[in-house]
């Protein structure tokens, strides 16, 4: 009995031993596996982040650029109000003189005045006016800047209402003498009509070349106004920079990598991409960032690590946003365009970022002199008076800038796997890829926007640009666009009229129809045209134009109105006819120009540079480049990019830079610069409507001055001629130009400009589509195939500039920087620029920095998805505009796409 009690507690003791290995294994195995979840989770984070950070930097290459287009912008208005003011509001030494200083500014105080004056006005004239039966004299009706170049002799003209003719009274019968009196009176009269002919073409090209010139125009150097001719014209440089755009919009939008992402397949993806790295940029930063996270240490490089080994990196793909190239969404992309190394996968489904662009229809105004012969009495005529008009030069679909769709979230989701061993698996094989299968998801985005500000509505189902007002009576988009309305109640010409006089040319508040813009191809489209003007800067009048307005909560639009009087005060004061915002505009020029005795190419060109400089609203309202940190090699990087090259000839205090911005490439939306001239080919020729109504417009005025010729004062043929040469067919659409015949009238310069696609200059006319294509072939030589350069004005504050460390940076404030927390817990930072007192400015969408944020926000149909309005920041903005209450996020994450609630917890 006792032997066979013996070895019971080794039979315990092994027992015990067995189970408690087994348990310390457990144990072992469940910590190497949580500590291997974590890794796993943390090297998903890493990703997550790595992702978001790339569209961050990308988003702020975009907002660059946006800036950009509102220089390109503030560029064509300064050469407009002020360039081409430069001989209507030249300073008299004489106060009292027909120039006085006042009149550089205003009549008033409230507003700027850019009416012409007659010397000798007959107050009371109604409109219509005009050169009367009785010689007396009509002034000007509306107050709108027009472009009049000075040419530097001895009378300026530009300034005056009514050019006086020369009289020729009734022969006095003396042999010899009335033959000599009348061949001098001849020649004096022709030489004068010849002088008022040239000055309407010399301002006719300064208003095309700043609107459409290529940059290489060839100006005489008699008028010194004109060097800016070689510059880029405002439409041109905004369609370049509007496909760069759309070139960085492509290479947010890159799909989602098709399969997993591994470390064999990753380190393929930069030679993939070829010269533009930046587009698979995110996917290779996610997994290079993922990858270094991971333990294994050396036994990464042997792959003897299976976490490491094995792990593998999904991009989880939101639904796409699908728009059309006939929208704003898809203005400029084309329709079969796909992205570079994916299967057929087309550029127009947005899975990250839409950008809408903004097209307005404008018109500058030139003047124009028309010789006319008019009866004085008493059989004494006076010959080569100057008729003068305000005549518009369209540019339709104009570019102002982009916008961030807001139902369209810029995020970056991922999911990572990997198979994991531990020391005591039960399911250890013979390879790594045995084990258990570890899954991890995460998300993150960068936050903010500041691509924009949206200025304007996007109605007719994305299709037109239209006035952008709020509850509370704000118009933003006043100060950008003015309409006019004709005050003559027969809509017919009279002399001295804006050319076109038919109604149905302008926008104006009375056309609750009319739209601002919008695609150009939309068929249907009711299109007219507004007179550019612009938001400068913040000044102590800055709420007049951001919170009241002169127009009824009705209206769509401000309108130039016509002054029955002369005494009358002209109501426009929004955008630059405000005197402090013409101020500040104006005095980027030296200080001899501004008083009228001397101009150069040179200060001209320092006026331009220093007329795009920073300003207060755009700080608040954009993205401005941060030049005093420089240095990264990334394509995508915020910091911009110094040249080697010096500052432009003859400015001071200017850095030219680099934005990454890529035009053309084999990986891009635009490959070669034949595709590029298709696309600008087919925007052309999509503004053929807006350029038709143009044209009818012009045989209109053309009628109405070739009907004047019965009323017995003189021939008006050969001016209403100068206007559109088909003036007794009656047909609106001119002949193109022809060599053997060349014609001089507007109507058919401009039909040949628009509407040739031949590279053939013809009667001192180049076609739109040569300009183009010699445009654009010059900006992708060299690095401008992928950066965008341009320049800065570094000047310090007394000339303008703003202290770079003012500007508002593209990462988000903490306590430290000012941030104030509000009573409902959500941060409002007051501007650094202390723009006012009383005004608190939401800078929470301005800033380009990363953060995580739960993945079930993003999954369609879970519980905390974004599309809660409780979950959205817009409705902090105050105050709400209709269009900015929060609307449903377009792409979200498919539900099947995530399998399992592992999402919740993330």
């Amino acid at each position: 009995m006792f032997k066979s009690n013996r070895g019971q507690l080794s039979i315990f003791l092994g027992i015990t031993l067995v189970l408690v290995m087994g348990m310390l294994a457990f144990i072992v195995n469940i910590g190497l596996f949580v500590k291997a979840k974590i890794n796993l989770q943390n090297s998903v984070d890493a990703a997550a982040y790595a992702g978001a950070a790339v569209q961050a930097r990308q988003l702020s290459n975009i907002a660059y650029l946006n800036w950009e287009m509102r220089n390109n912008y503030k560029e064509w208005m300064f050469k407009y109000y002020v360039l081409g003011q430069l001989g209507s509001l030249r300073v008299s030494p004489d106060p009292n003189g027909p120039f006085p200083l006042a009149r550089s500014l205003a009549a008033s105080e409230n507003q700027v005045d850019f009416t012409l004056k007659t010397l000798q006005p007959v107050a009371g004239l109604n409109i219509g006016g005009g050169f009367e039966s009785n010689g007396g004299l009509a002034f000007d009706h509306y107050n709108m800047p027009s472009i009049c170049v000075h040419n530097s002799t001895a009378t300026d003209i530009c300034p005056q209402y009514i050019i006086p003719g020369l009289p020729r009274f009734p022969a006095i019968g003396v042999a010899g003498i009335s033959e000599v009196h009348e061949a001098a009176v001849s020649e004096l009269v022709s030489i004068k009509a010849l002088n008022c002919s040239v000055r309407s073409k010399e301002n006719f090209t300064a208003a095309l070349s700043w609107a459409y010139g290529a940059g290489m125009a060839n100006v005489p150097p008699t008028i010194p106004a004109l060097y800016a001719a070689d510059r880029p014209g405002a439409w041109p440089r905004s369609v370049e920079m509007a496909m760069r755009m759309r070139n960085l919009e492509m290479i947010v939008n890159l799909p989602p990598h098709d399969g997993p992402i591994t470390y064999a397949n990753a380190r393929t993806l930069p030679t993939e991409a070829g010269n533009t790295f930046a587009l698979n940029e995110r996917p290779y930063k996610a997994f290079i960032s993922a990858y270094k996270n991971l333990s294994g240490g050396k036994y990464k490089e042997s792959g003897d690590d299976e976490l490491s080994a094995q792990f593998k990196l999904y991009e989880l793909a939101p639904e796409p946003y699908i728009t059309t190239k006939d929208t704003l969404s898809g203005f400029l992309i084309p329709s079969d365009a796909s992205f570079p190394g994916t299967s057929g996968k087309l550029v127009l489904h947005k899975q990250y970022l839409d950008l809408q662009a903004m097209p307005l229809n404008l018109a500058t105004m030139f003047t124009t002199f028309t010789t006319a012969t008019n009866e004085l009495g008493g059989g004494i005529r006076s010959e080569g008076t100057c008729a003068i008009s305000k005549t518009a030069m369209p540019v339709p679909g104009f570019i102002l800038g982009f916008v961030k769709n807001p139902q369209v979230m810029t995020y970056y989701a991922v999911k990572g796997e990997s198979k994991f061993i531990g020391l005591f698996s039960p399911f250890r094989g013979t390879t790594n890829e045995d084990g258990v299968t570890l899954t991890a998801y995460a998300a993150a985005k960068p936050f903010g926007g500041r691509v924009g500000p949206k200025l304007f509505s996007f109605t007719g189902n994305n299709t037109t640009v239209s006035v952008r007002k709020s509850d509370s009576g704000s118009r933003r988009s006043l100060p950008y666009v003015y309409g006019l309305k004709i005050g003559f109640a027969d809509s017919t010409f009279k002399p001295g009229a804006p050319i076109p006089v038919s109604s149905t040319f302008w926008i104006n508040s009375f056309d609750q129809q009319a739209t601002l813009g919008g695609v150009p191809s939309i068929a249907g489209q009711h299109i007219s045209f507004g007179i550019p003007n612009l938001l400068y800067d913040y000044t102590s009048n800055i709420n007049r134009h951001t919170q009241t307005t002169v127009v009824s909560s009705t209206d769509t639009v401000a309108d130039i109105l016509p002054k029955s009087l002369i005494t009358d005060q002209s109501r426009e004061n929004l955008g630059l006819y405000d005197p402090e915002q013409y101020k500040l505009l104006k005095n980027s020029l030296a200080p001899e120009v501004i008083n009228g005795s001397s101009y150069t190419s040179s200060l001209i060109l320092d006026g331009i540079v220093k007329a795009r400089r920073a300003t207060r609203y755009d700080a608040v309202n954009y993205l401005i480049p941060d030049y005093m940190h420089t240095g990264s090699t990334l394509q995508s990087s915020p910091p911009v990019v110094t040249q080697s090259e010096p500052a432009l000839a003859g400015t001071h205090n200017v850095m030219r830079y680099q934005i990454f911005a890529p035009l053309v490439g084999e990986n891009l939306l635009y490959k070669t610069l034949e595709e590029i001239q298709n696309i600008v080919g087919e925007y052309i020729t999509t503004m053929a409507p807006a350029v038709e109504v143009y044209e009818k417009s012009l045989l209109e005025v053309a009628q109405n001055i070739y009907a004047l010729r019965t009323t017995g004062l003189s021939d008006t043929t050969s001016s209403a001629e100068t206007i559109h040469a088909k003036v007794t067919t009656g047909d609106w659409r001119p002949e193109l130009l022809n060599e053997a015949n060349c014609k001089t009238d507007i109507a058919s310069k401009f039909w040949y400009f628009f509407q040739t696609q031949t590279t053939v200059k013809k009667c001192g006319v180049e076609p739109l589509q040569s300009m183009m294509t010699q445009f654009i072939d010059a900006q992708r030589q060299g690095d401008k195939q992928y950066f965008f350069n341009t320049e800065y004005f570094t000047g310090n504050e007394t000339e303008g500039a703003i202290d770079q460390n003012l500007l508002l940076t593209g990462y988000f404030p903490g306590p430290r920087q000012g941030v104030a927390i509000s009573s409902s817990g959500n941060n409002l930072m007051g501007s650094p620029l202390g723009l006012s007192n009383n005004t608190v400015y939401n800078s929470r969408r301005n800033y380009y920095s990363t953060k995580f944020f739960r993945l079930a926000m993003v999954i369609q149909g879970s519980a905390g998805m974004i599309n809660e309005p409780t979950l959205r920041e817009e409705l902090l903005q105050s105050p709400i505009i209709e269009e900015d209450i929060p609307k449903p996020i377009l792409n979200l994450i498919k539900r099947e796409d995530v399998p399992g609630d592992y999402f919740l917890d993330f």
